[in-house]
């Protein structure tokens, strides 16, 4: 996509695929966690408090929003002050 319109990005912007279903725009996953493969690979996601498909698809869809390379969504300013 090149130059799009804020409406178009807020629509289709950021990383909105859903691996696991295939789904048009990601679902809301409310799992607390995900099964791993074994102990020597890790997967995408482990547990919903470090991050979700769900959050994912938000973060990169506002970093798009506000033409930034990435974004971090937490559940509080303080929280957002503790980030390294």
């Amino acid at each position: 996509m090149r130059n799009p319109h804020f409406s178009t990005l807020a629509v289709h912007g950021g990383d909105q695929t859903d691996k696991g279903h295939h789904a048009a725009f990601t679902p809301i996953y409310t799992a607390s966690s995900f099964i791993q493969p074994d102990l020597s690979h890790q997967a995408d996601f482990g547990y919903s408090r470090v991050g979700n498909p769900t959050r994912y698809a938000y973060e990169s869809a506002l970093a798009a929003l506000e033409q930034g390379c990435y974004a971090t969504a937490t559940a509080s300013g303080m929280a957002a002050t503790a980030w390294p």
